[in-house]
């Protein structure tokens, strides 16, 4: 696999225009950790947090996919993890050898905005089993040995529609997740989103957080609706994955 860190500041920290998607806050009632596992949804109980979110690149090159919180085996949340799936791929992914990987930055109440360069360690999971060791990027030649060892899947679209990634180190003081795609050294696909848990409400959001956060948040472009944190939760449920 590629390792692609020393190219990394060479990626702006711009807010694009992401359709973002955001569900599932923590429940308080059902067995999330079970509904993790098996790739199913959760309804929140919860009325002030959003506890998944999405990603859709704004480039040219196809790259989108969901974000959720994670609960371990006993359905205890973890604040430490998270899962992503990939619900999107260019089908150039393949043929070019691309590979993804994944960062955090967060900013500060002034807007001043710190990267961490060193990409996030991820675990492949098909349902509550890890098919994969850690790594900290994935390639079409990875995903091609791990179909052939687990015979999930008849494309990569397939793989990654039936797999998540189990995301470690994010660290609840750090607020974004960078999902990139490259080229070789090139980005050539990048995403900014909110890391789950957050606050659904973009209003509420936004007088507490900097305008860099802010422009990032699902609902920033709803936020007149008017909507209670209530509704905005339940708004928020129907893209638990």
């Amino acid at each position: 696999m590629k390792n692609q860190t020393t190219n990394f500041f060479s990626i702006t920290l711009s807010v694009a225009t992401l359709f973002a998607f955001v569900a599932c806050a923590k429940s308080s009632g059902g067995d999330n950790s079970a509904a993790a596992a098996a790739g199913g949804s959760t309804s929140s109980t919860s009325t002030v947090n959003a506890s998944c979110n999405g990603f859709d690149s704004s480039s040219g090159v196809r790259l989108t996919g969901r974000i959720a919180t994670y609960y371990d085996s006993s359905n205890t949340f973890v604040e430490d993890k998270l899962r992503v799936r990939v619900t999107s791929l260019t089908s150039a992914f393949d043929t070019n050898g691309y590979t993804l990987q994944l960062f955090r930055w967060k900013a500060d109440s002034s807007g001043a905005t710190a990267l961490d360069s060193t990409p996030l360690s991820f675990t492949v999971y098909y349902g509550s089993t890890a098919i994969s060791s850690a790594m900290t990027s994935i390639d079409s030649a990875t995903v091609t040995s791990l179909r052939n060892q687990s015979h999930i899947g008849n494309s990569t679209s397939d793989f990654f529609n039936q797999t998540q990634l189990v995301v470690s180190g994010v660290d609840n003081s750090w607020e974004v997740l960078k999902v990139v795609l490259y080229d070789g050294s090139q980005a050539i696909a990048q995403t900014d989103s909110l890391m789950p848990l957050f606050i659904a409400n973009p209003t509420t959001y936004a007088a507490n957080h900097a305008a860099v956060l802010a422009g990032l948040h699902p609902f920033y472009a709803d936020r007149s609706n008017g909507y209670t944190d209530a509704q905005w939760v339940s708004l928020s449920n129907k893209y638990c994955f």
